[in-house]
């Protein structure tokens, strides 16, 4: 994997975790209503794995914010 896909990963994974506090939940929280174990949940925090677009989709839901915000995290107002 090239450094700019693990950036990438990384930021997304940011993202994920900082709207996931902004909303009060735990990991196994926001792993049990995507339906997904803490552990995978966990993986795509820490940037170790890139959701696909219907994973993507749905953690837009969950975390209450729009795909972009989470598919584009270099976009993100600091």
């Amino acid at each position: 994997m090239d450094n700019e896909m693990i950036e990438y990963q990384e930021q997304l994974g940011q993202v994920i975790r900082q709207q996931r506090e902004k909303l009060g939940l735990s990991q196994p929280e926001a792993a049990e209503k995507l339906g997904m174990s803490r552990t995978s949940y966990a993986y795509y925090e820490l940037g170790k794995i890139c959701p696909d677009a219907l994973t993507l989709r749905k953690m837009a839901e969950v975390l209450e914010t729009d795909v972009s915000a989470l598919a584009y995290p270099e976009n993100k107002p600091a």
